[in-house]
Formats: structure tokens, C-alpha cells, sequence
């Protein structure tokens, strides 16, 4: 009976231990890469989310200077048209 096992184990194509351990081997990689893979999306998710958080803030800030900036040429204006109408300019604030 012993030999029949090791006559077995003789047929038994070559290298198929190897292969079990190259799938093996190639499992860890693709969990690694799997990990790394989901490491990256949630940096990714976290960027976006940062992004939107972000938004309405710069969004505000954008409206605050196109209403000073308005509002400094709508001053500018009525200076210009108080002197041209003959009217004395009002003094500049510092």
C-alpha cells in the first residue's frame, strides 16, 4: 500500500504544488492591491467631500468682491459725474 500512494504522488502532474502557491502568492497580491486600491478611493472620497465643503465658502467669498468691487465703481462714478456736472468732489476718504 505504500507504494501505491507513492505511485500516486508520481502521477500527479509536476508543478502543481507550485501553482497553489503561485495562486496563493498572487491572492496577497491582489488583496494588497485591493487594500491600496480602497486606501485610495477613501482619500479620493475625502477630497471630494473637502471640495464640497469648500464650495459654498468660496462661493461667498467671490460675492463678497464683486459687491465691494460694485460698489467702489459705483463710487467711482458718482465722483466723476459730480465733476463733470460742476459739483465739488467729496473729499477722499484715507
Amino acid at each position: 500500500m505504500a507504494g501505491e500512494s507513492n505511485s500516486r504522488a508520481s502521477r500527479r502532474p509536476p508543478g502543481r504544488m507550485n501553482r497553489a502557491r503561485e495562486s496563493a502568492s498572487g491572492t496577497l497580491i491582489l488583496s494588497t492591491s485591493t487594500r491600496l486600491a480602497r486606501v485610495v478611493d477613501r482619500v479620493r472620497e475625502r477630497m471630494l467631500f473637502y471640495g464640497c465643503v469648500m464650495l459654498p465658502r468660496e462661493t461667498r467669498l467671490a460675492l463678497r468682491a464683486v459687491d465691494s468691487e460694485m460698489a467702489f465703481v459705483l463710487e467711482l462714478t458718482d465722483r466723476h459725474r459730480r465733476e463733470a456736472n460742476g459739483g465739488p468732489a467729496p473729499p477722499v476718504a484715507p
